[in-house]
């Protein structure tokens, strides 16, 4: 009987031994055409985030449990800023990296752009973690004045248009 109970566990533990882990990350982007600002919250998980720096600055020793340091503010901002990318008619624009915050295990990561004239079209480019999970998925959400949509970027389709 007691063979019986460790072979009955040794088969549990076997089947969750190969569960998947899901690696998604959310962005919001608010697009106010009125005063020509777009604001953007992403949301990701800090381990995920930790891992990526780790990977790019090899040499350093990073937690973002110490992220109120320049440095690794710096760089976050650094990874952040290369990796998500917006063109406003057909132009890229700059972002402005605003801060983060913590919630948990969820990093936030603020960015906006503001003083563009008539947005008519716009094109997300997101490719965040994607050097660090080939999984890597995120859920974008935007929001106009008019409508809202969302949609799924991952490593084969890492960027969208939309006609505003």
């Amino acid at each position: 009987m007691l063979k019986l109970k460790y072979l009955l566990l040794f088969f549990i533990a076997s089947a969750f031994a190969n569960v998947h882990k899901y690696y998604v990350s959310v962005t919001e982007i608010n697009i106010i055409e009125s005063s020509g600002t777009i604001q953007i919250s992403s949301r990701l998980f800090i381990d995920d985030l930790e891992l990526a720096l780790q990977n790019i600055y090899a040499n350093e020793s990073i937690s973002l449990s110490n992220a109120d340091s320049e440095k690794v503010q710096n760089m976050i901002k650094t990874y952040v800023i290369t990796h998500f990318k917006i063109d406003v008619n057909k132009e890229q624009i700059d972002l402005n990296y605003l801060g983060r915050e913590y919630e948990d295990d969820v990093i936030y990561i603020y960015m906006e752009a503001e003083g563009l004239d008539e947005i008519s079209s716009i094109k997300i480019y997101n490719s965040i973690l994607f050097d660090t999970y080939q999984e890597q998925e995120h859920i974008i959400k935007t929001k106009t004045e008019k409508k809202s949509k969302s949609f799924i970027l991952n490593k084969s389709k890492s960027f969208k248009v939309l006609n505003i």
